[in-house]
């Protein structure tokens, strides 16, 4: 009976021991406790910020326009990738007077729908209308794993005609990153036909 009491009491004593225990080491990433997120609450280590897929203004791709009402066409750009690399694409856009809000989605040589961007990132330069507030996520982001080699298209256009501060055209920078690394898409088609007919 004594060897039995003996033993619940030193079990009552390591419980009681580990929960006094401050495991918050600090040291190791993906654990919720790193030296930078320390346990917060609103940024855990395991919860993906999706403003880590947001392009870097310090950094410039390519610029194009497209016109306001998607019914007259956007633009399609081409680059090459290979099977499990990691396609990130950005659509920014790039001053106050060519404002807009665009969306792009990502397809693959039949154009089957791969993934698709709209309300994502804060633009550099806010779109106008209704839709889009001072410092709202306006500007699209795409992900998407190659499953694959194959050629992959993007499709950029404007989303209302309304969110347009030129009217006309708006303009854009487009940025496409394999694996982390920087590419320059080819500008296949120029204020043509897209995926997105006259959605």
């Amino acid at each position: 009976m004594n060897h039995w009491l003996l033993l619940l009491v030193l079990g009552l004593l390591t419980w009681g021991l580990s929960a006094c225990v401050d495991d918050d080491d600090d040291d190791t990433t993906a654990d919720d406790d790193d030296a930078t997120d320390d346990d917060d609450a609103t940024d855990d280590d395991d919860t993906p910020d999706p403003a880590a897929n947001c392009p870097d203004p310090a950094i410039e791709g390519p610029t194009s326009t497209v016109p306001c009402n998607s019914e007259d066409g956007g633009d399609v750009w081409q680059f090459v990738v290979a099977t499990g690399q990691q396609v990130l694409v950005t659509v920014d856009t790039v001053g106050p007077a060519s404002t807009f809000d665009p969306r792009l989605r990502i397809v693959d040589f039949f154009e089957t729908f791969l993934e698709a961007g709209d309300d994502d990132c804060v633009c550099s330069y806010d779109p106008p209308g209704d839709d889009c507030f001072p410092n709202e996520s306006c500007c699209p982001f795409g992900v998407y794993t190659a499953e694959f080699d194959e050629n992959l298209s993007v499709h950029v256009a404007s989303f209302l005609e309304e969110n347009c501060v030129a009217g006309d055209v708006g303009a854009y920078e487009i940025r496409v990153s394999l694996d982390g690394v920087e590419v320059a898409p080819a500008l296949l088609i120029d204020d043509g036909p897209t995926v997105f007919g006259g959605e």
